[in-house]
C-alpha cells in the first residue's frame, strides 16, 4: 500500500497517466466525484471522508460522527427541459456515506458547502489575498476602513474552484486608502440555498503597498482536525523574521520542530503527523507554538487516525 490516489485519463489509445497524490489513509474503499470534478474518498480506518480538488490537492475532510465509512456517493438528478429538448445531469449539494451498521442504521446524509480558510493579505508592493476554498464558489471582495467601517471598494470576482488561491488586489481596491484596513471575502455556493461564507483579514497599506504587521501573526492550521496531515500558516514581520515552530502533545512534550527557511511575510508549514524521528503520532489533542524574538503564539489542533 503506497497511500496514494492515481488519476488515469481514458482516451482513444487507452488509459494514460494523469497524476497522483497522497491520500494519507491506510485503505480507500470508495471514490466519487461531484459536478465540479472534486474527488471524495472513503477512508474507513480514519473514520473520515477526504475531499480533493480536480488537481488532487486536499481541500477538506468530513469526520465527526462517521463510523468506519466504507462508501461515499454524490447524488445527481437528470433534468429534462421539454421546452428545449435538453437533458442535463445536475449534481446535488449532498454526500451520502455508508458507515459501519449499528442499531441506529448506517447511512448518513451530508450537506456540502464552501469554506474560506487561512485568509491573509500578503505581497508588499503587489498585494494579494491568500486563501483556500474548499469548494467551487462565486466570490465577492470588499475593502473597508478599519476605523469607521466605511467601505472603500466592493467588486465581484466571479467563480473560483476549490484549492489554494492568490487573488491580486487591484489598484482601485486600495485607491486613497491608508492606515488599518479590513479585507472581506464572501463566497456563495453555486448549489444555491446555502448561507454565504465570509472571511475577514486585517492589513495596512503605505505608499500603495501592503505593510507587513509589526508583530507575528499565527493564522492557524487547515484542515483541523488533521487527518493526519495539515498546513500551519503564519506571518512574520520584517523586523523579526527569525522564528521557530513546534508541535507539542497534550502533556506538553515536543514532538516535532520546524526551524529555518522562514521569511518576512506569509509562511506555511506542512505537518504530516509524524514526530522528529519520522514515527506517526497518535490520534488526540496537540498544540503548536510559534516563537519569535518578541512573541510566543499558541494554537491547538486535533489529529484523527
Amino acid at each position: 500500500m503506497n497511500r496514494r490516489i492515481v488519476h488515469l485519463r481514458h482516451d482513444a489509445s487507452g488509459l494514460s497517466w494523469a497524476g497522483d497524490a497522497p491520500v494519507n489513509a491506510a485503505v480507500v474503499t470508495s471514490l466519487d466525484t461531484d459536478r465540479w470534478g472534486n474527488l471524495y474518498a472513503a477512508a474507513p480506518h480514519e473514520n473520515a471522508l477526504r475531499k480533493f480538488n480536480p488537481a488532487l490537492e486536499p481541500v477538506a475532510s468530513l469526520s465527526g460522527s462517521l463510523a468506519r465509512p466504507t462508501a461515499v456517493h454524490i447524488p445527481f438528478f437528470n433534468v429534462n427541459d421539454h421546452r428545449t429538448g435538453t437533458l442535463t445531469r445536475v449534481g446535488q449539494p449532498n454526500a451520502i456515506s455508508v458507515d459501519q451498521w449499528s442499531g441506529l442504521g448506517g447511512v448518513r446524509l451530508w450537506d456540502l458547502g464552501v469554506a474560506i480558510d487561512g485568509l491573509a493579505v500578503v505581497g508588499g508592493d503587489t498585494p494579494s489575498a491568500h486563501f483556500t476554498l474548499t469548494d467551487q464558489a462565486n466570490l465577492t471582495l470588499e475593502v473597508e476602513d478599519a476605523a469607521d467601517g466605511h467601505r472603500l471598494t466592493s467588486r465581484g470576482v466571479g467563480a473560483m474552484s476549490a484549492g489554494v488561491h492568490d487573488l491580486m488586489l487591484l489598484p482601485g481596491d486600495l485607491a486613497g486608502a491608508s492606515g488599518p484596513l479590513v479585507l472581506r471575502v464572501t463566497a456563495i455556493s453555486p448549489y444555491g440555498g446555502a448561507s454565504p461564507e465570509i472571511a475577514q483579514a486585517a492589513f495596512q497599506v503605505s505608499g500603495g503597498g501592503v505593510m507587513l504587521p509589526t508583530h507575528a501573526v499565527l493564522l492557524g492550521n487547515w484542515p483541523n482536525p488533521a487527518q493526519p496531515a495539515t498546513r500551519i500558516g503564519f506571518i512574520l514581520p520584517a523586523s523579526d523574521p527569525l522564528a521557530r515552530l513546534a508541535v507539542f502533545d497534550a502533556a506538553g512534550r515536543r514532538v516535532r520542530s520546524f526551524t529555518g527557511g522562514f521569511s518576512a511575510g506569509l509562511n506555511q508549514v506542512s505537518w504530516d503527523g509524524s514526530d522528529d524521528g519520522g514515527a506517526r503520532v497518535r490520534a488526540g489533542l496537540y498544540f503548536y507554538r510559534l516563537e519569535t524574538g518578541r512573541a510566543q503564539l499558541t494554537r491547538r489542533l486535533v489529529v484523527v487516525r
